[in-house]
């Protein structure tokens, strides 16, 4: 009977309940329950995908935004080819999945790994595991309210997601002097920092810092703004000034709209992990 009744109404309307789903577990039973309705679902997934995800995963914009800009690194590098320069930071925030499922599919694994961090964080550190939680018979219970967690939670993922996109962004920047078509001194190979030799199991009993960069090296690596303590600002601002525009104009976007969780309301969504549930 339902689902007779879903066939009889009009594709715009099925289109707008499937973007009024609370979850994503919400959704799927809707995208099955008839050909009609997953054909609905094909043609609109998109922005479907962009809704749904907005109001049950926390942070989900910042989220798919650090894995459109680590994907667009990982394809340079098996391409063998740099990262674009400057990093199209305008198309790939705030629009809607291109390839919703593959997007959708690696957020969720970015959620996870963000939520061991957080574990680790509030378990394992002296002022997470005394301000946050404590250990009854091995469950993890808050002691502070669930409207002061939401609001810690989704300022932490927004942070942990802006970190990775960071690094996607400047993978460029600071790999520019060890990439295989960059001509430099034969003192700076790649392993020149033995530290970071994944050959080495432990460091060298003859680790002497002053002496791991050569002086040619070092004077090499200072023809780079971020390698060079002394670079101008106008220098610096080639590297980093994309990014640093964004950072202003998204903490603008964020206090113009009051982008900031309401701790009166939980965060909607029974599978909103970040919540833990």
């Amino acid at each position: 009977m339902a689902t007779n009744s879903l066939l009889s109404i009009p594709p715009e309307i099925v289109v707008r309940i499937l973007k009024n789903c609370d979850s994503l577990s919400q959704l799927s039973p809707f995208i099955a329950a008839s050909k009609s309705i997953h054909s609905i679902w094909l043609a609109h997934k998109e922005t479907i995908v962009w809704h749904v995800g907005k109001t049950s995963i926390p942070a989900f914009e910042y989220a798919l935004l650090a894995v459109r800009a680590t994907n667009l690194v990982t394809e340079a590098i098996r391409a063998s080819k740099d990262p674009p320069s400057p990093f199209p930071i305008d198309e790939l925030w705030g629009k809607p999945p291109a390839a919703p499922l593959f997007e959708l599919r690696a957020v969720l694994n970015l959620q996870h790994l963000l939520r061991c961090i957080e574990h680790l964080t509030l378990k394992s550190t002296y002022w997470g595991f005394k301000d946050y939680y404590y250990d009854h018979q091995n469950e993890m219970s808050s002691k502070k309210s669930p409207s002061e967690l939401r609001v810690w939670r989704d300022r932490f993922y927004r942070a942990m997601y802006r970190v990775i996109f960071a690094g996607a962004v400047f993978y460029r920047t600071y790999n520019q002097p060890f990439a295989p078509n960059t001509a430099r001194p034969p003192s700076v190979p790649r392993t020149v920092f033995r530290k970071y030799d994944h050959t080495q199991d432990e460091e060298p009993e003859d680790w002497d810092w002053p002496y791991i960069i050569p002086p040619e090296g070092a004077q090499y690596l200072q023809k780079f703004p971020v390698f060079n303590a002394s670079a101008t600002e106008e220098e610096e601002k080639i590297d980093f000034g994309a990014f640093a525009d964004w950072l202003v104009q998204d903490g603008r976007r964020l206090a113009k709209y009051n982008h900031f969780p309401d701790i009166s309301m939980p965060h909607r969504g029974r599978n909103a992990v970040v919540w833990g549930t």
